[in-house]
């Protein structure tokens, strides 16, 4: 299952959850807040805003394409062809939930905690981002740090029940 013995399911060490992917993306130093909206620090211009909440993404097409159906389906099925923006308000997790599955689609290093995941895990789901899309998506990264970091401590498994009860319906049928 693993590359090799010494890697996890991410090619990074699962012990102290960072997990990222850079197989796609545009080259990007991380992301800025300026107010109550989250800009991409690259050179090139963004093509989509994303909406949740109050909170304001400035994102590029490309990386949330390539990994997330739900944002694939929204923009191609849309029956405008220069879609830029969409609100994404019911999300789980909400603004902090995306901001992860954001960073994930940029290849920015996602730090996992037994407080982070379970929102992580239902925004993962709530936007598609399973196996389909790319081998070693968000779906199937967030269950290998469920099962095999959060659910070997009671400390942790207990933290992520807690986490659960601002998700539910989600987290619940999740």
């Amino acid at each position: 299952m693993w590359e090799s013995e010494s890697e996890s399911v991410v090619g990074r060490d699962y012990g102290n959850g960072v997990l990222s992917s850079s197989k796609h993306g545009i080259k990007t130093d991380g992301f800025e807040l300026r107010g109550q909206s989250w800009y991409v620090a690259t050179d090139i211009p963004s093509d989509l805003l994303v909406q949740i909440g109050v909170v304001y993404f400035h994102l590029h097409k490309y990386p949330l394409l390539c990994r997330c159906g739900k944002m694939n389906r929204l923009i191609y099925e849309s029956r405008d062809p220069d879609l830029s923006k969409i609100a994404l308000d019911d999300l789980p997790g909400g603004a902090e939930g995306f901001e992860l599955v954001a960073k994930f689609c940029y290849g920015i290093a996602v730090d996992l905690t037994a407080a982070n995941i379970s929102g992580l895990r239902c925004a993962a789901e709530y936007v598609e981002m399973t196996e389909d899309l790319e081998e070693g998506n968000l779906i199937f990264k967030t269950e290998a740090f469920l099962s095999y970091v959060v659910l070997s401590s009671w400390r942790d498994s207990i933290l992520v029940l807690k986490s659960c009860e601002k998700l539910s319906p989600w987290a619940e049928n999740l």
